[in-house]
């Protein structure tokens, strides 16, 4: 900590040492500091959002550490950063829109992490500038790569990405009817259904329905998603192990339970201020669905308990709310699965 009493210090640089613990906020201090690389180390905890202040910052390294949490949104306030790259660590949760401040920028780094939304930086100052962004080996999807696509000058990497969904292996009797089902954001999106690895004939949308199924239907399902804009990436859903037992079909008028765990969009959306979500789970298990805010901090639980397997409906009054993005997130035994909301006044 005693470094952050170094004020006429211009570059730090650590990288390539085995320092643990957390980044010391006192650098925060450093306002003369151009440099700061802290890349191949064991730092962990949450970037410091007071290393915003570094107000003449032009490299912000912290490139493979442990960094957990989300990116600050405080660094869209380097005014003087040119590269910003924290790729490889633990880090979760939305991009800030206010990287796209950044007027200088040149050099956006953040593959390997776990974030799971890139905001629209369309027509924001860091467009300008831009040359390379990097953003592989993340949790997004196709609608956070369709509006970004051509923004940077010269490269823009952003495959592979994260499979979607959870692995099920279920057994259902012969006859019924079962339904699988991908959620991938995005307005150009093409989806190929396959069995066993080989493509099923027709089956191009974000369901595939088994009809009165019999045991030639066993087998492991997925779903490749592909895009016409974001053309790079293929994403997958995990796989979904069906197996066929017996030979008679129940009668029609028996209760048909859910097969696979499903979190739809809510709705109305936009909405003021009452949406309702509805969500499906194939077996008794505990059920959190919680709202978060844009900076991932948690502002409400609709539900917090056990529940038998089913469909519900849930419904969210978002008065005393401000405007704007909102996160719901549905975790159901090792199920989770988060989409995005709008609060509009």
């Amino acid at each position: 900590p005693e470094f952050g009493n170094l004020l006429n210090l211009t570059s730090l640089n650590l990288r390539n040492n085995q320092l643990n613990g957390k980044i010391p906020v006192e650098i925060g201090a450093l306002t003369s500091l151009e440099n700061l690389n802290l890349s191949n180390n064991q730092l962990g905890d949450s970037i410091p959002s007071v290393l915003a202040t570094l107000s003449n910052l032009q490299r912000l390294d912290l490139h493979n550490n442990m960094l957990v949490g989300s990116i600050p949104a405080e660094l869209g306030n380097l005014d003087s950063l040119q590269n910003l790259n924290l790729s490889h660590n633990f880090l979760a949760g939305l991009i800030p829109l206010e990287i796209g401040n950044i007027s200088g920028l040149q050099f956006l780094r953040l593959p390997e992490n776990s974030l799971i939304d890139m905001p629209d930086f369309q027509n924001t100052p860091m467009t300008s500038t831009i040359k390379e962004i990097t953003v592989q080996s993340n949790q997004l999807t196709f609608e956070d790569l369709e509006p970004n696509i051509n923004i940077a000058q010269q490269l823009f990497t952003y495959s592979p990405q994260d499979s979607v969904g959870i692995e099920i292996d279920t057994t259902i009797s012969a006859g019924v009817n079962f339904e699988m089902s991908v959620f991938v954001g995005g307005d150009s999106n093409y989806y190929n259904w396959m069995k066993d690895s080989v493509d099923i004939p027709g089956a191009d949308g974000a369901t595939f329905l088994i009809l009165s199924a019999d045991t030639s239907d066993s087998g492991t399902y997925t779903c490749r998603v592909t895009n016409s804009i974001a053309t790079e990436l293929a994403i997958y859903r995990r796989p979904i192990h069906v197996n066929i037992s017996g030979s008679v079909g129940i009668a029609d008028d028996d209760p048909i339970l859910p097969y696979n765990f499903k979190l739809e969009q809510n709705f109305p959306n936009p909405f003021n201020p009452v949406t309702t979500i509805r969500f499906s789970i194939p077996q008794k298990c505990s059920v959190s669905l919680k709202v978060f805010n844009i900076l991932g901090e948690h502002v409400a639980t609709i539900y917090d308990d056990h529940l038998p397997a089913g469909e519900y409906e849930f419904s969210w009054n978002a008065s005393g709310m401000g405007s704007g993005i909102y996160w719901y997130r549905l975790q159901a035994g090792k199920y989770t699965e988060t989409r995005k909301m709008v609060v509009m006044r």
